[in-house]
């Protein structure tokens, strides 16, 4: 009893409440930030009868009702208000002998009226309308009373020449690619299920029952087409912001193929941004991927600045290997500086110090993630890519020419007769002519040279220090022993025995009047390999 009681409690309220007019369906809509901004679940069902359009929107309620974390469902298909609809009696209208058209003339003069004539009143045209005196219709049967007069005489009701229905009607029409559409939308919890699953899941259901309604086509839009063109307009600029990178940096060094090691930054940096938002339990958002976009222009800075100082230490002479690690170890601090700075300056917007920013804020945790990991990578990934795209320039060895080799035999008959009635020949070492009259010192030298050329510095170095310290006064000999102990320091390395008696060969070359120009690259050798020990 009590429980039948209860229920009857129940059944009243429901029914007072159900008595009560107001609104049919409340909902509430969530103020956020776009894009996107339509709703997660947005589907257009196009069709060319309405009939046909309801059936289906009513069994797709049914389909997205059972999708987990949906809420709100509506659709605009608002019904509109009440509307008489009145034919005409074709059977009838043929025994009277009146005309369709004359029925027709006759409803509208007694409902809208009939413009006969028109006239002028300060300037504006008026129209002159002949119609039935106005009256007030209670029912559709007072209006079907009214009658009309035959070509025969007499007259005849309304009621004979129509036939009226009533029914509600369409609110308004809208069409889509030239077809009826009605929209479908509901909300989503985005801590149960996500826009792309809850639509995919939705499409599959669809297609199961979608042979039942051969007339109709299922459009899906809402954040879908929106997160679908803010992906394409985001790869578009993507890739075009790369392009324009690209000829600047391609402009500025003068190569095709750095600017694409200075590129090779980006992917490092979505490395970054992949981690952080794992580590962070953040989401992949558009936001993000927007703040992945700017993220490829800031992250190429280091790469830049590390590639402008290895180019400028390989000018100097030095080796790609030491030209890197060099370039590697005095930029690590400007690249870092930098990098802080940046990271820094977009901290407390990233972890939403000042408060969040739904905008702004996934932009800022991309940056910062992304440059975080990028400054971290660039300085070892950078230095190996740029080895391994380039070749090590050829060591280049500066051997003076023979005095002889261009003279033939001839030459060398009158170089010795020269010698032998003590005049002066033209030579760029007259020392080192005379020194290689002797046979025994011209084997040793050629042997030296080819030792050089081959790659043997040691052998090198044996031979002409030997031919030094016979003949100090031949700066050649210097010079050429000064060479072949840097190029072997420059294979094996820096030694503290070799690197004083280069030095020393060097500055006796010096005071023997060897020309600077020929110096110069052996100079700047000698203080990249000071600088590497």
């Amino acid at each position: 009893p009590e429980a039948r009681d209860m229920q009857d409690i129940i059944n009243t309220v429901e029914n007072q409440v159900m008595a009560v007019p107001g609104p049919m369906n409340i909902s509430f809509l969530r103020r956020k930030m776009g894009p996107p901004t339509s709703k997660p679940i947005s589907l257009k069902i196009r069709g060319d009868d309405i009939v046909e359009i309801r059936r289906a929107l009513a069994s797709l309620k049914k389909i997205v009702a059972d999708v987990p974390g949906v809420a709100d469902i509506t659709d605009d298909d608002a019904k509109g208000g009440m509307e008489l609809r009145v034919r005409l009696n074709p059977d009838v209208i043929t025994q009277t002998g009146l005309t369709p058209q004359d029925v027709t003339r006759a409803v509208h003069l007694y409902v809208d009226g009939e413009i006969v004539a028109n006239t002028q009143y300060k300037g504006e045209r008026l129209d002159v309308r002949v119609r039935a005196k106005p009256d007030t219709l209670q029912n559709i049967d007072t209006f079907m009373a009214n009658s009309i007069g035959l070509k025969t005489g007499g007259a005849i009701a309304f009621g004979e020449l129509l036939t009226a229905d009533e029914q509600i009607t369409v609110s308004n029409i809208r069409h889509q690619n030239f077809r009826r559409a009605v929209t479908l939308e509901a909300s989503l919890d985005s801590t149960i299920t996500d826009t792309l699953s809850a639509n995919r899941l939705i499409k599959q259901r669809w297609s199961e029952i979608s042979s039942t309604f051969p007339g109709i086509n299922l459009d899906f839009s809402g954040e879908m087409d929106d997160i679908q063109d803010s992906l394409g307009a985001m790869l578009i600029l993507f890739i075009l912001g790369l392009g324009l990178i690209y000829l600047v940096l391609g402009t500025q060094f003068n190569s095709y193929l750095q600017p694409l090691i200075i590129l090779a930054v980006v992917p490092l940096a979505f490395v970054g941004v992949v981690l952080g938002l794992f580590i962070s339990a953040n989401p992949m958002s558009l936001f993000t991927l927007y703040g992945t976009v700017a993220l490829a222009g800031i992250a190429a800075n280091d790469a830049i600045v590390l590639i402008v100082t290895a180019n400028k230490n390989l000018a100097k002479g030095m080796t790609m290997a030491t030209a890197v690690t060099y370039a590697a170890r005095r930029r690590v601090v400007p690249i870092t500086i930098t990098s802080v700075t940046t990271i820094a300056g977009l901290f407390a917007l990233a972890v939403g110090l000042g408060g969040k920013s739904l905008l702004w804020g996934p932009v800022a945790t991309t940056i910062v993630w992304g440059l975080s990991f990028s400054t971290v990578l660039t300085l070892f990934v950078i230095p190996i890519v740029y080895l391994a795209c380039f070749k090590a320039p050829t060591t280049q060895i500066l051997v003076l020419q023979l005095p002889d080799q261009e003279e033939g035999l001839s030459g060398r008959v009158l170089r010795t007769i020269a010698s032998k009635l003590s005049l002066t020949l033209r030579a760029e070492d007259e020392g080192m002519a005379e020194a290689l009259l002797d046979p025994a010192q011209r084997a040793l030298y050629e042997e030296g040279v080819f030792a050089l050329r081959e790659g043997d510095s040691a052998q090198a170095i044996k031979n002409f220090e030997q031919l030094t310290n016979e003949h100090p006064s031949v700066r050649a000999y210097s010079f050429l022993a000064a060479q072949a102990l840097i190029i072997h320091m420059q294979k094996y390395g820096w030694d503290i025995g070799f690197m004083p008696r280069a030095k020393r060969y060097l500055n006796r070359a010096k005071l023997l009047g060897m020309e600077e120009d020929k110096l110069l690259k052996l100079e700047q050798a000698c203080d990249v390999l000071d600088r590497q020990q």
